[in-house]
């Protein structure tokens, strides 16, 4: 069984990694266009207009990418229309709040009344924003995975290909629309792929009869949105500080790190969003099944995710320099030592969907809400004493605080995490430290050589 769900994983990996690689290189060169036209204030500028995307999506779209996942896959059909008609509403009330909070946020942000048109114009991407994450929703829960990812490759290369121009055009004015266009490029591929499915289950629905529908999977989504405002308030919380207590050039920098790291280990868990949590949830009422599969999924994903990581750090001073400019190499120290703590990643994402796989959406928020408060106090910390660097610490920090606070729950289900792979975690963690370390002393083929001694144990446990 093990072998087959090895086989199955590494598939999906595979497709959506593919999926992320094409969606990563072209966040990647619209960071360098960006950098390179507009500077780290453009970048910084970027950052915030995402985080505000993000933060008001999160609230008004009740977590329905992921929610109903479990809904539509239980085969029921009728959800699906349920779920395309609560995207429609949800994004409508997104672009709502967009434009009613605009004022504020400028004034938050940037001190003044100059980005309040920005902010409104933000509110369309809110709409295309809900009406892609309900779309996924639907092709994920029928296991429609290959147009996921073609629709979802080919609205990246789209978004690209539109947005780019606009900063060329516009200058940093045009950031905001370019966010707009993206969105609207992501969704557009999407529906069309759409439109092969059977629409009839579901149409009867009322008005009421849909609310009362929607509500089943909405009630996880409020907690996915308790976690998620958090996460993202944070982030903004976050990145204020950094605007007021370095500059928005420290802030650019700061973004430049966040997106490799975090865009980067999206590539590996991809797999977890779109295959692994629906297999979990079919196991969820059989305890010992699921506690096998979160040490499987776990041990899996560590393995790949070591020498793709030693990699990325061997190669980090030539990443930058081809995707930004010189003025951001003081970012290499929040990368490199950060992705050490990525590597607690696996253990920690693999329990979390076990609290969703078995409805326990209030564990989930609390988790990550705890998790995030942590992570705040870790990052101003750290950037407060030791700049970049202390960044980097930080987050080994964060995501090891991640991994217990997770555990602790994840006890309370009497599950446990085998011995093996919790060893196994610990010492990847230490392997990367120690690659981060001689990357900065500049011995970059000693890292380059244990990735290249990395790829041996994920061969070895792919043919077991």
């Amino acid at each position: 069984m093990a072998s087959e769900i090895t086989r199955r994983a590494a598939k999906a990996m595979g497709l959506f990694g593919s999926m992320q690689v094409v969606q990563v290189v072209c966040a990647m060169v619209r960071n360098m266009v960006i950098s390179k036209w507009l500077g780290p204030v453009g970048l910084g500028l970027m950052g915030v207009y995402l985080t505000a995307v993000d933060l008001i999506g999160s609230v008004t779209q009740l977590g329905i990418r992921t929610s109903a996942v479990k809904e539509i896959a239980s085969g029921d059909l009728a959800a699906v229309t349920v779920v395309r008609r609560f995207g429609v509403a949800l994004g409508i009330l997104g672009a709502v709040v967009a434009v009613v909070l605009s004022l504020p946020m400028s004034r938050w942000s940037f001190g003044d009344d100059s980005h309040v048109w920005s902010f409104c114009l933000l509110g369309a991407a809110l709409l295309f924003q809900s009406l892609t994450n309900a779309g996924q929703a639907v092709f994920q829960g029928l296991s429609r995975l290959k147009p996921l990812a073609s629709a979802s490759l080919w609205g990246s290369v789209a978004g690209l290909a539109l947005s780019v121009p606009l900063y060329r055009w516009l200058g940093l004015g045009g950031i905001a629309p370019s966010i707009v266009v993206y969105s609207v490029a992501l969704w557009v591929p999407l529906a069309l792929h759409g439109r092969g499915l059977d629409r009839s289950a579901g149409r009867s629905l009322g008005l009421r009869q849909t609310v009362a529908r929607g509500a089943e999977f909405m009630k996880v989504g409020f907690y996915l949105t308790l976690s998620s405002i958090l996460g993202y308030l944070v982030s903004y919380v976050f990145q204020i500080f950094l605007n007021r207590e370095g500059s928005e050039m420290t802030l650019g920098i700061y973004q430049a790190g966040y997106t490799m790291l975090w865009r980067y280990a999206a590539m590996i868990f991809v797999s977890v969003t779109y295959e692994y949590y629906p297999r979990l949830t079919r196991v969820s009422a059989f305890p010992r099944r699921m506690q096998a599969m979160v040490n499987h999924q776990s041990l899996f994903t560590a393995l790949i995710m070591l020498p793709c990581v030693c990699f990325a750090i061997a190669a980090s001073p030539l990443i930058v320099r081809v995707l930004y400019q010189s003025e951001f190499m003081p970012v290499l120290p929040y990368f490199t030592v950060g992705m050490a703590g990525m590597m607690f990643r696996p253990l920690s994402v693999a329990m979390s969907y076990s609290f969703l796989a078995t409805g326990r959406g209030l564990t989930y928020s609390v988790t990550e809400m705890a998790s995030s408060v942590v992570g705040l106090a870790l990052n101003v910390a750290g950037f407060h004493w030791f700049g970049f660097a202390g960044l980097g610490v930080a987050l080994i920090g964060w995501m090891g605080a991640d991994v217990l606070i997770m555990y602790v729950f994840y006890r309370r289900m009497n599950l446990r995490i085998n011995r093996r792979v919790a060893l196994i975690s610990a010492g990847m963690v230490a392997i990367v430290f120690v690659c981060a370390l001689l990357q900065l002393a500049g011995l970059w083929w000693a890292v380059a050589a244990a990735g290249a001694v990395a790829l041996l144990p994920a061969v070895r446990f792919f043919r077991s």
